[in-house]
This record gives C-alpha cells, sequence and structure tokens, in this order.
C-alpha cells in the first residue's frame, strides 16, 4: 500500500525534503543546500554528486499551480552559470504531474542545446520517494506517519515483501539460466536486512529504503528476520562455493542445486509469515 503525502506547506521544507531525498539517491557527503534567499544561485537549490561523481544540480519550485512553459528553460540557462559545471540538472516542482511539462523537458534534453541532461519531476514523484524511503518520510512527516499509524516496523515489513517478491526467489529452481545473478540478488537482498538499502540489480536505482531490521522494535519481528538473514548468508556461502572452481556461480552438482532450491523456499516461507 502506498501513502498519499502532502506536499509541505511552505518553499523551505520543500527545499530541505529534496535535499533528504539527494542524500540517499547520491552521495550523502556531497549534498548541499546551495546559497540563500537574496543570492545568486544560477538556478540551483541543491548540489550533489552521483556515485559515479557525476554533478546534479537540483532547482525546487514550490507552487500551488502547474509552472508555466517557460520555467524549466528559464532556469536551465540560469545553471550554465553554474560551477562546477553541471552533468544533469533536474527540476523539482510541488505541482501534480504534466505530460507538457514532461514532453517540453524531454525536448530541451534531446536539443542539445545545453551543457548537461535535462529533467523534471513532480510531487507524484516526490511521494513516489517518500514511499520507498522511510527515514526521509519519518523525518518531516512525523506527525503524518503518527496519524495514520505508520511505524518503522510497518513500513519494514511491506518493504520486505518488495524485497522477496522477485524471479530470484520466486522462480523455479530449473528456469534459473543465471546462477551469478541469484548470487547478486541475495547478497542485495542482505545488505537490505542489514543497512536498509535495496537497489536494483541492472541499473542501482533505489528501490527501497527502511531502518536496518536490528534498529527495529518488534523483538519477535527482529528475531525472525535475523533467521531470515542467516539463511541467506547459508545460500550466499552456497552459491560462493558453486562459483569457485569455476569463477562464476554455474552449480552443476544437482545435490547443491537441490540444497539451494530448498533453502530459497525455507527463506520464502519464513518472509510469507514475517510479513502479514
Amino acid at each position: 500500500m502506498a501513502y498519499h503525502y502532502p506536499p509541505p506547506g511552505e518553499w523551505q521544507t520543500y527545499q530541505t525534503l529534496v535535499a533528504g531525498f539527494a542524500r540517499v539517491m547520491y552521495d550523502e557527503h556531497t549534498v548541499t543546500e546551495y546559497g540563500r534567499t537574496g543570492q545568486r544561485q544560477h538556478g540551483v537549490d541543491v548540489f550533489a554528486r552521483d556515485h559515479a561523481g557525476k554533478n546534479i544540480g537540483l532547482q525546487c519550485k514550490w507552487t500551488h499551480e502547474s509552472l508555466g512553459s517557460g520555467a524549466l528553460a528559464s532556469e536551465c540557462e540560469k545553471a550554465r552559470e553554474f560551477a562546477p559545471a553541471l552533468d544533469y540538472f533536474i527540476l523539482w516542482t510541488t505541482a501534480r504531474r504534466d505530460v507538457h511539462l514532461q514532453d517540453l523537458a524531454h525536448g530541451l534534453d534531446r536539443s542539445g542545446e545545453y551543457p548537461f541532461a535535462v529533467g523534471i519531476r513532480f510531487w507524484d514523484d516526490a511521494i513516489e520517494q517518500l514511499n520507498r524511503m522511510y527515514t526521509v518520510a519519518s523525518t518531516y512527516y512525523t506527525e503524518w506517519l503518527d496519524e495514520h499509524q505508520v511505524t518503522a516496523d510497518h513500513d519494514h515489513r511491506r518493504k520486505l515483501r518488495i524485497a522477496f517478491d522477485r524471479p530470484a526467489f520466486l522462480d523455479p529452481i530449473h528456469l534459473e539460466r543465471d546462477f551469478g545473478d541469484l548470487l547478486q540478488a541475495v547478497k542485495d537482498t542482505l545488505v537490505f536486512l542489514k543497512a536498509g538499502l535495496l537497489y536494483d540489480r541492472y541499473d542501482r536505482t533505489l528501490v527501497a529504503q527502511a531502518l536496518p531490521f536490528s534498529l527495529l522494535s518488534d523483538a519477535k519481528y527482529i528475531e525472525g528476520l535475523a533467521n531470515v538473514a542467516s539463511m541467506l548468508t547459508d545460500l550466499e556461502a552456497l552459491l560462493q562455493r558453486g562459483a569457485a572452481p569455476f569463477g562464476a556461480p554455474v552449480m552443476t552438482d544437482a545435490n547443491d542445486v537441490e540444497q539451494c532450491d530448498r533453502l530459497r523456499r525455507r527463506i520464502v516461507t519464513k518472509v510469507r509469515s514475517l510479513s502479514r
């Protein structure tokens, strides 16, 4: 279940919220809210670098209405002067998603007129990020979460279902063609349990963020997740053992394949019992 968060009541809070998204999405140590009211900011309210070292400039537009068609191009012009030179420029707005503005952003991006890629994000996109990022939501929407009885444990159960509702855990083992992918999925899921971050295996975008399970409050739930983590560690060791002679997990031993399948079924059964 996704929650429909309302926009912040003032532009300053919206800007710090976008900076909160950036700290999870990019290299958190590089995220800076740039300048202050009355200073020239060259179209950038929040600066960050992604994990590949690319420079990201974010402009925040708090509004009750849709943006004018010239707003994005105007901010892109200002961003030309930003130093260091940007690789990506993204305008975040509290306006609802608008296909005309999306088309305009795509056109500006494809035009080659600017030395950076151009994008636009709407409040609908912010809602998606808030549903992904519990620590950001709990920082800026504490009272709203309390009112709707959304706790860290409740949020974690929802993200747990997302983490295990994937082919790596659900597809029949005889259909598995690349045990290397399965190994990576197991590693990624362990990171989610221990650190609270789940990334897409291919483009490394954030899928879900929750508290590490050790920081939750339900002792029985924590104990169950520790058991899941232990089984995942056993599955990881089994897959890595298959990788040892060949350099990649190929699972040529039928007994290893059967053991791998049994472990997966046990893990999924345990997860389903915990996420009810």
